[in-house]
């Protein structure tokens, strides 16, 4: 009988356990803020300023702003309410005359924002990227290079129509390994659209 009651009490204390368990998971699940999945976006204008062997240059760019002024498709996916992992994406292709050429850049970026992503946030990122470049003149010869680079970047984040749709303001430092190194400095501002919630 002693033994009965002693599996008894065992269960019933286990499943006290359990029930406390769950609700404090609900309750802690309940509590934390929704964030966002990803943002999808591209820059709308761009002011860049290019510094390469003792010459520069300041460029406008409509629609652009981002490597060498070139229009850029960049994702954030967020890893965190305050982290992203944010990779870009540009290209150009150029043909006249019997000759072509294209440039292109990918960029992966790891962005920190102070407020959150769910709400009006200033944001900082730090970032490695390639630049490819390929030039086909009317002599067939194929000029083809790829340099590293790397960069720092910063501004303020606004969601707008009820967090569906992202503005953002940022400038940003990068350097390329070209000989002699590319130097840009930028101020862009982009849109994105805003996809889903996590928790």
């Amino acid at each position: 009988m002693m033994v009965t009651c002693r599996c008894r009490s065992l269960v019933l204390a286990v499943a006290a356990v359990g029930v406390l368990a769950g609700g404090a998971r609900a309750q802690r699940r309940g509590a934390a803020p929704a964030y966002p999945v990803a943002e999808i976006g591209t820059q709308a204008i761009g002011i860049v300023r290019l510094s390469q062997g003792g010459y520069s240059s300041t460029h406008l760019a409509i629609p652009g702003g981002e490597v060498e002024t070139l229009p850029t498709l960049y994702a954030a996916f967020f890893l965190s309410p305050r982290l992203a992992l944010e990779p870009a994406l540009t290209y150009q292709h150029h043909s006249a005359g019997g000759s072509s050429s294209w440039v292109g850049a990918g960029l992966l970026r790891l962005g920190g924002y102070f407020s959150g992503a769910r709400q009006d946030s200033p944001f900082l990122y730090g970032e490695l990227g390639v630049l490819s470049s390929d030039d086909s003149g009317q002599s067939d010869i194929v000029r083809r290079e790829s340099h590293a680079g790397f960069g720092l970047g910063g501004g303020y984040r606004w969601l707008v129509s009820d967090g569906r749709l992202a503005l953002r303001l940022e400038g940003r430092a990068r350097r390329w390994t070209t000989d002699p190194d590319l130097t840009e400095l930028g101020l862009a501002l982009a849109g994105g659209v805003v996809l889903g919630r996590a928790r």
